[in-house]
């Protein structure tokens, strides 16, 4: 009986500690900052990227402009990438994405996270 609950009990504590495990995560940046200029200039679709800057404006609906030192580019953050984060021209954000390309108009990147940088 005695080898019957410590077998429980290290089913237990081996449970416990694996669901720490399950819910650790990578935090760190894992990419390096792009400038606004090198996604305009040089960006291909569907490269990700990681802006740092200010949201001046909304240009519509889901399309806000970023601006950092090198220049503006439109980026598109649906409701659900804000999660409540309260945003103004103040600012500062990270905005980790993709970048869209079209004929005739200049990239655009769609946004999967956009973190408030305090």
């Amino acid at each position: 009986m005695t080898n019957m609950k410590t077998l429980a009990f290290a089913a237990a504590a081996l449970s416990v500690f694996s669901i720490g495990a399950a819910q650790a995560q990578f935090v760190g940046q894992s990419q390096p900052v792009t400038t606004v200029k090198q996604v305009l200039d040089n960006g291909r679709d569907d490269q990700m990227v990681v802006l740092e800057g200010n949201l001046i404006n909304q240009v519509r609906n889901d399309k806000y402009t970023l601006r950092d030192a090198t220049g503006t580019i439109v980026v598109e953050i649906d409701d659900r990438i804000f999660a409540g984060q309260r945003v103004d021209s103040n600012t500062k954000v990270r905005v980790e994405g993709e970048i869209d390309t079209e004929i005739m108009k200049p990239n655009e990147v769609e946004a999967h996270r956009l973190t408030v940088i305090r």
